[in-house]
């Protein structure tokens, strides 16, 4: 069965990229290796003579000079063979980073699929007991780049407290809804996303009035996903997956979830 991605959905994406990104970092190494070399291009090329360098030098400033020599691309390529021979190769590359994260995904869903009720609700816990280290870590950083006191540092989280709190009402009142057989289709997720941030807008109203002037700017701002508790979308998850909106797919972030035509 086919189903859009929601902007709900896009939620609990930004989660899951926190994750995934810690496990995926060999797959980024690789990626940045490729484009290194790619950026390097004729990196093999020798390098420019006594004779030829005023010519190096104009190709770098777009200004050729008076009877200046031409350089060949490397291995007496023409310039059109050279460009197409390292497209060719990022093709190649890109290929081969796109296969590996395919069969990375391919093999979490297998594991997925043959994984007991357990299994699978101690890979949710797992993966919000990292979220939660990391929303603390998140806060911690915060709180010290903006020089916060402890008096400061309590009031605000006072406020990140009554947020998350607005958070859980605002997912208990959807999952009863869902569960009563009201669709959870794109004007439900419109809504909830609707009062998620005017629940984000109020919380940063509010710590704008218990933390000293230039907390922005020196804090370097805060994303207030990270002043929510992982655990507080658990009843709207639950209850989502109760209804069949997540599929049996692969792990996700909190339980498998489909995409667009999948």
């Amino acid at each position: 069965m086919k189903r859009t991605v929601s902007l709900l959905l896009y939620l609990a994406a930004f989660a899951a990229v926190v994750a995934l990104a810690c496990q995926n970092r060999s797959l980024r190494a690789s990626l940045a290796r490729a484009e290194a070399q790619l950026a390097a291009g004729g990196a093999g090329a020798p390098r420019p003579s006594p004779e030829t360098a005023p010519a190096a030098a104009a190709a770098e400033s777009g200004t050729p000079p008076k009877d200046a020599p031409t350089q060949p691309p490397p291995g007496g390529m023409d310039g059109e063979a050279f460009e197409k021979a390292v497209e060719e190769r990022a093709a190649v590359r890109a290929e081969e980073i796109a296969r590996a994260r395919r069969d990375e995904r391919e093999a979490r869903r297998r594991e997925w699929e043959n994984a007991t009720e357990e299994e699978r609700e101690e890979h949710r816990r797992q993966f919000q007991a990292r979220m939660q280290e990391h929303t603390t870590a998140q806060i911690t950083e915060f709180e010290t780049k903006a020089g916060l006191d402890v008096e400061q540092c309590s009031a605000f989280e006072m406020e990140l407290e009554a947020f998350d709190a607005k958070v859980r009402a605002i997912a208990e009142r959807f999952a009863v809804m869902i569960d009563g057989g009201v669709p959870a289709g794109f004007e439900m997720q419109a809504r909830i996303m609707n009062e998620m941030s005017t629940a984000a807008l109020d919380a940063y109203a509010g710590i704008n009035e218990v933390l000293p002037e230039g907390w922005r700017e020196k804090g370097g701002d805060f994303n207030m996903i990270f002043g929510m508790s992982p655990s507080s979308m658990n009843p709207l998850f639950d209850a989502m997956r109760r209804a069949g909106v997540f599929g049996h797919r692969g792990p996700g972030p909190f339980g498998p979830f489909r995409g667009r035509g999948r």
